[in-house]
């Protein structure tokens, strides 16, 4: 999953039936490119794979997986996204491991209340930071700092709790 990103909002084609019964097939993959050419400028993408997935609900467009060939044309995306779909109906996120979307999942209440709070919340993977304090799903907060690797920096305590007797001796 960490070269494959899922797209939300791109129209498909409403399902015509022909004479023989069966449906039109969309070209997913020729749908995804003409997004990207026309609403995000890119173009000279690969992809493995790109379908939709879920099911139909009228009215609503089902999202699209698209796996890059190039993680570097992933990211090109991704962080492209971030100034050309500013205020659109179209959406672009990471697809995550069903473990990490329940864990996000849980957490998104708070993300959203944060932002309506006018505080700055983020996800990394499956935690929440708020204000850069990480926040777990029963509400607590850790003042340990984010390092930018997905790791928290914890300084050593001891046993009562202080740092004292911590210190290296030479």
């Amino acid at each position: 999953m960490r070269d494959n990103l899922i797209f939300s909002g791109i129209d498909e084609p409403v399902p015509m039936e022909d004479r023989g019964g069966t449906a039109n097939r969309e070209d997913t993959e020729a749908t995804l490119k003409t997004f990207l050419k026309d609403v995000m400028g890119l173009e000279d993408m690969e992809f493995h794979r790109v379908h939709r997935m879920g099911s139909h609900t009228p009215g609503r467009p089902r999202q699209i997986v698209a796996k890059f060939v190039l993680f570097k044309d992933r990211e090109k995306v991704r962080q492209m996204a971030k100034e050309k779909l500013v205020n659109t109906r179209f959406g672009i996120n990471e697809q995550f491991p069903r473990e990490i979307n329940d864990k996000r999942k849980i957490l998104y209440p708070t993300f959203k209340a944060a932002k309506r709070q006018g505080k700055s919340a983020r996800f990394v993977r499956d935690r929440l930071y708020v204000d850069g304090r990480q926040v777990f799903a029963d509400g607590a907060e850790r003042t340990e700092g984010h390092n930018g690797r997905g790791e928290n920096r914890s300084v050593p305590r001891g046993q009562d709790g202080s740092r004292r007797g911590t210190e290296r001796r030479h």
